[in-house]
């Protein structure tokens, strides 16, 4: 009787052994799966990112200074420029412009030459463009990892401005 209750309780050991070792297998696996969820997440997340704040940041800024054929395109030192005059405050303006690996703003005086180093940097870009029809903007960037986007903006007021 005493080699049975042995025999069980080595089973016994062993079963529970064996359930310890399928949990901690399911476990692990159930942790990788979520860590793969979880990278891919995040890797569409920085995907989008660009693609979110380079357009909704442009179409703020065009939404500001939304009059009638008030965005100006122009190229300076090889740089294409975007600007658009500050509504709120007469001969002043805003210049969007891709210099030195970056998307950059800067606000300043009509009446002071536009250098393009003195803008702050907004968002780091590989390439970024501007082309306009009309009333129609068209932009392109691409982000470090070759993540690209592509967007338009139109002007929306066909008069006058809002002052």
């Amino acid at each position: 009787m005493l080699s049975y209750k042995q025999e069980k309780s080595k089973i016994d050991g062993l079963f529970l052994l064996s359930l310890f070792g399928a949990f901690l297998i399911c476990t692990m696996f159930i942790v990788l799966f979520g860590a793969r969820i979880y990278q891919k997440t995040i890797s569409r997340a920085q995907e989008n990112f660009t693609k979110r704040t380079v357009s909704s940041y442009l179409a703020e800024k065009f939404s500001h200074a939304d009059t009638a054929a008030s965005a100006t395109l122009f190229t300076k030192d090889g740089t294409s420029v975007l600007r658009l005059p500050v509504t709120s405050v007469r001969g002043y303006s805003t210049y969007l412009y891709f210099y030195d690996g970056y998307l950059r703003e800067l606000t300043q005086a009509d009446s002071v030459p536009l250098t393009l180093l003195d803008g702050a940097p907004i968002l780091p870009l590989t390439s970024f463009s501007v082309k306009r029809q009309g009333d129609l903007f068209t932009f392109s960037a691409a982000d470090s990892k070759g993540n690209a986007c592509n967007f338009s903006i139109s002007m929306r007021c066909e008069g006058g401005s809002y002052e």
